[in-house]
């Protein structure tokens, strides 16, 4: 039985990927946290509104026909998906009529990419390019990059919310920029490529999504402090407690970015805003929620330690992609703290299956 969260947001993704019936979607890197809840929606939305996707989809280290993907069990899905065991660099994209060909394939969480900075820029770079030089040859329809709110580094305080015509970026010098400025490169080629090409792009650029299908090592808050609540009955922060970011529910994301697929020839470079401005929290104050929905009190939640070079303060401007799906908000959930139980249910089912 699908999950019921899944069910709902599948019911609402129907109408925002109509434009795509009968398509084909292709999504590198589709094992990774963003990849396969988009997967999962795209699956359960096409079976919702009878929308015949074909789904594609391409990641390292896939073992068999249909990886095993914790994620699905846990939503309680089986979808019909092509897989192929490649990284993004060497995927080849299937020959379809119309296809749509999502990027997603990079290290997204902060340890990943500072382990690996020069796979993590070549992912969002040279992976890009060969995806387009084959969409090119295909005549597919659209490319879209999954991006990050990375690229915007610090806004100045009369740039939260921060629009997407927002022109800063990551501060230079720090080994921490290279994701972010990753992410910036690859939206550059991708302009560059819809130019040369014809073939239109789309970046989305999210703002701290969380939710089922997180590792439990990813090490990004809320799910840091969720896992900490659970094995340590203790949240530390590293810090004060004092930077503030918008956490968003990952279904809610997912059905801005659905609204994203569909091109439209009059725009052929695009960027949206990914999340949701409504939730914007201290630190301290998540570290708190987390430890609630984990059964825990307030004195459970300890600051100290450095800061890490992030942004002091992070949350996105959505009306752009809120005017794209019809002008209104689209929550699969209705409350954050119903957000943060589930990620507690899914970090429990994890080590219960482990």
């Amino acid at each position: 039985m699908t999950a019921p969260r899944l069910a709902a947001a599948a019911e609402v993704a129907a109408g925002l990927l109509a434009p795509l019936q009968g398509r084909a979607i292709h999504v590198s890197g589709g094992t990774g946290f963003l990849a396969s809840n988009l997967l999962a929606l795209l699956h359960a939305a096409s079976e919702a509104g009878d929308l015949g996707l074909r789904l594609h989809a391409s990641a390292r280290g896939v073992g068999g026909a249909r990886p095993d993907l914790p994620l699905f069990a846990f939503y309680g899905i089986e979808p019909d998906i092509a897989w192929q065991a490649a990284s993004v660099e060497a995927t080849r994209l299937p020959d379809e009529p119309g296809l749509v060909v999502v990027h997603a394939a990079s290290f997204g969480a902060p340890a990943d990419y500072l382990r690996e900075p020069v796979a993590t820029f070549r992912a969002n770079t040279d992976g890009l390019l060969g995806l387009y030089a084959q969409a090119a040859a295909l005549g597919a329809a659209h490319v879209v990059f999954f991006s990050s709110a990375e690229v915007y580094g610090q806004p100045p305080a009369e740039a939260l919310p921060t629009p997407e015509g927002f022109g800063g970026g990551p501060a230079l010098g720090t080994p921490r920029s290279i994701y972010g400025e990753a992410k910036r490169m690859g939206e550059v080629l991708g302009a560059s490529q819809a130019a040369a090409t014809g073939i239109p792009f789309t970046a989305v650029r999210p703002f701290n999504l969380f939710g089922p299908g997180q590792r439990p090592g990813d090490g990004r808050v809320p799910l840091a402090f969720a896992r900490m609540a659970l094995e340590d009955r203790t949240i530390v922060l590293h810090g004060d407690g004092r930077p503030r970011r918008s956490p968003c529910a990952v279904l809610d994301g997912m059905l801005q970015i659905a609204a994203c697929l569909a091109p439209d020839p009059r725009r052929p470079v695009r960027a949206y805003n990914i999340g949701d401005p409504t939730g914007e929290t201290s630190m301290a104050d998540l570290a708190r929620r987390c430890a609630a929905a984990a059964g825990l009190d307030d004195d459970a939640v300890e600051l100290g330690g450095a800061q890490d070079g992030a942004p002091a303060r992070a949350v996105p401007d959505v009306r752009a992609v809120l005017q794209l799906a019809g002008g209104g908000w689209m929550p699969a959930f209705s409350a954050p703290d119903a957000a943060l139980a589930e990620l507690i249910d899914w970090l429990q089912w994890t080590a219960v299956r482990a």
